[in-house]
């Protein structure tokens, strides 16, 4: 209603420790979750990067749509890693102090330590043999309380592979629901062949020329499937054709009794 978003804009306060608790009591609309995000840097902007932070050796992939959770990969490609931010812990009187304390060397140490930034949550080993997880792929669900991941067999080129989507408990690594794909080719780089829209994931199987969609339901941590678009868009599709099938089938084969009789009254 547009009166009541007039309202809602014109009582939004501007102080900082208000709009924090905003943010954690109430939620975003439907898609602007990471509008109210970036909303926020209103009053907090980035104003200095602290370089040459001591990282762990593991493969860094992105953050959750609310910030809470660092996605990482082991470099075996066999574990999934989550990191949760800690906040800041150290400051200093303006961006220029800051400047000045870097280039004396004077940053605090814990300044540069990943640790101090970040808290491990977990390890959790998805990959069993050959088979590794997907560095490409991660797809978080609106609420980033679940989280999208893929394990395949290690191959060189693109070939027919078993291929199984993971969907796992962000707070703690546990994998709720999986669906496995085999002999089948998915194209996972950049995201190719998943594309998640709300709580409706796409997964496109090139070998058999297949859309399968699937829902995520938060509530119950499981995948419901739809429906699967192929040769057959609707599950009716089958039937009709089969009918006609049958229908052309009797049409030519009474054409040919047809021809058979002409020819035989001709001799």
């Amino acid at each position: 209603m547009p009166g009541t978003r007039w309202r809602e804009r014109r009582e939004r306060s501007d102080n900082l420790m208000q709009r924090l608790q905003h943010r954690e009591t109430f939620r975003s609309p439907p898609c602007a979750q990471l509008h109210s995000v970036r909303r926020l840097y209103e009053n907090i902007v980035p104003s200095h990067t602290v370089y040459d932070v001591e990282s762990p050796e593991h493969v860094i992939r992105r953050f959750s749509h609310d910030g809470q959770y660092l996605i990482c990969f082991s470099r075996n490609g066999l574990e999934l890693i989550v990191y949760r931010f800690l906040w800041f812990h150290y400051c200093a009187q303006g961006a220029a102090a800051v400047a000045e304390a870097e280039e004396d060397d004077h940053l605090p140490p814990s300044t540069r330590k990943f640790e101090k930034y970040f808290e491990q949550l977990y390890c959790a080993p998805l990959g069993r043999g050959s088979e590794v997880l997907c560095k490409d792929l991660f797809l978080c669900c609106e609420g980033s309380a679940l989280g999208v991941f893929a394990v395949g067999a290690v191959k060189g080129v693109p070939a027919m592979e078993s291929i199984t989507l993971h969907l796992v408990r962000l707070a703690d690594g546990k994998v709720v629901d999986r669906r496995v794909f085999r002999d089948d080719y998915i194209n996972l780089t950049h995201n190719g062949g998943a594309f998640l829209y709300e709580d409706l994931l796409s997964v496109l199987s090139i070998r058999f020329q297949r859309i399968h969609l699937f829902q995520i339901v938060e509530a119950a941590e499981r995948f419901v499937d739809v429906q699967v678009i192929g040769p057959y868009g609707c599950d009716d599709d089958e039937l009709v054709l089969q009918s006609h099938f049958q229908e052309e089938w009797r049409f030519q084969r009474h054409l040919a009794e047809l021809r058979r009789r002409q020819a035989l009254g001709g001799v």
